[in-house]
């Protein structure tokens, strides 16, 4: 976990006073005030989570439809249409995608383990997408988007 120097050293002089388990809810609570101030929140039900993660996920369907490749074989009309679409993965894609894991893991207490591995699977499968789209080189074929995002936090996650 990255500390500041300060409380670096406090935690390093008194590891019996910072169990993990501490430093995991202080990691927490952190990254929920930091959302906070951004504009994310935290929901009272699975219901409202899941209709938040619903409006993310449907702006990157939409945005796959109108910008995305030919869903039959993977290509583009033109050169200029492939570049759009790397222009709208790195710029909308990406930061939707990572705003659906940011909103799993601050509502922690609502999520199932299904929606966790989900959330995790999708973070993967981001990291791959942005790098491929930033033309990094990548170690192994990008990860295709996980079919289990689709339930995070629906009905057949519970």
């Amino acid at each position: 976990m990255l500390l500041c120097p300060t409380c670096h050293t406090k935690v390093d002089r008194a590891p019996e006073e910072w169990p993990a388990a501490t430093l995991v809810d202080l990691k927490f609570a952190r990254a929920a005030a930091v959302a906070w101030i951004g504009g994310l929140v935290t929901f009272a039900n699975r219901a409202d989570a899941r209709a938040a993660v619903e409006a993310v996920l449907s702006a990157n369907r939409d945005t796959f439809e109108q910008f995305g490749p030919d869903e039959h074989d993977g290509s583009f009309p033109n050169t200029e249409g492939a570049v759009k679409w790397r222009d709208v993965v790195l710029t909308e894609i990406v930061p939707r995608n990572e705003l659906v894991v940011s909103i799993v893991e601050l509502n922690r207490s609502l999520a199932t383990d299904a929606d966790r591995r989900a959330a995790s699977q999708l973070r993967a499968h981001t990291r791959d997408l942005a790098a491929k789209h930033r033309g990094d080189p990548l170690l192994a074929p990008a990860k295709r988007f996980p079919a289990a995002v689709e339930g995070i936090f629906s009905e057949r996650s519970q």
